[in-house]
């Protein structure tokens, strides 16, 4: 039974992480040492660590898999991508001054550009993650040409987008229901805003 998230947060968590990614992975650490990974097998294994060090650390899933511990978090060892993404920050310096900002810039672009809504709206607590599902995994040299259109097409339309985040197979994305701790005065609850079926 986990002790740091609610059932419905594990619910949420567990239906986040079953569609935007497949398999094996990484998990990425944050704290007041500094950053670390950890591999994981499966989406329990995943859980049980995230519960286990939620109250005290930034958390992060690569989106890709990586089978083996063996294996570096790199974009060529990258395999079985299962979603698209888009990361809008508001934590200063950039265009939109907090995530309701980047919110209201995201459904402006989602209508100009005719995308299907994202799967999964993700409030990281100082910006916004879009996340597209998609219904099959890709190789890397599947994903990466739609990617780097989604990417074209943000940019174009002025939404202010970390490209490379959008383009990096190998990426680490922050984890719904987990904890912020960019400013460790004030840390921040992580949360989905928004759940939409796969896509076809």
């Amino acid at each position: 039974m986990l002790t740091n998230f609610t059932l419905d947060e594990e619910e949420s968590l567990r239906h986040w992480l079953d569609d935007v990614r497949e398999g094996a992975g990484y998990l990425g650490i944050a704290d007041e040492e500094g950053w670390s990974q950890r591999h994981f097998k499966n989406i329990d294994e995943l859980v049980s660590l995230l519960d286990s060090l939620k109250p005290n650390c930034a958390l992060y899933v690569s989106m890709a898999c990586y089978e083996s511990p063996s294996i570096k978090r790199t974009q060529d060892n990258a395999a079985q991508l299962c979603s698209f993404w888009l990361d809008l920050d508001s934590h200063g310096g950039g265009k939109y001054q907090n995530p309701e900002e980047a919110l209201a810039d995201l459904e402006k672009f989602i209508e100009h550009s005719n995308l299907p809504v994202p799967s999964y709206i993700h409030h990281t607590g100082h910006g916004i993650h879009a996340v597209w599902a998609t219904s099959e995994a890709m190789s890397t040299s599947e994903w990466l040409p739609k990617a780097q259109a989604l990417r074209e097409i943000a940019e174009d339309f002025g939404l202010d987008v970390d490209g490379e985040v959008t383009t990096d197979a190998a990426r680490v994305l922050r984890i719904p229901n987990t904890i912020n701790f960019r400013d460790r005065a004030a840390p921040i609850g992580t949360k989905l805003l928004e759940a939409k079926p796969c896509l076809a």
